[in-house]
């Protein structure tokens, strides 16, 4: 099943950084501070919770952008 698609890009909120749709153009939430709280090892009800404006589909997405992305050169 084809899942909307919760990522944006544009070049006037945060610099063309990848956002989760919906938020705020002056309080975005980019992808890599999502990514970021993961890799720390937070869980994804921690970043829901204090995030009570996102949903389990926005974090899907953003390990789905990530996934998606071409792996970088050593």
């Amino acid at each position: 099943m084809a899942r909307p698609n919760r990522v944006t890009v544009d070049p006037g909120v945060a610099h063309g950084q990848p956002c989760l749709r919906g938020t705020p153009p002056h309080e975005p939430v980019l992808i890599s501070d999502i990514v970021d709280c993961l890799a720390v090892g937070m869980t994804v009800e921690a970043i829901l919770a204090l995030n009570p404006h996102l949903k389990i589909q926005d974090m899907t997405a953003c390990i789905d952008f990530l996934a998606a992305r071409p792996a970088a050169s050593p």
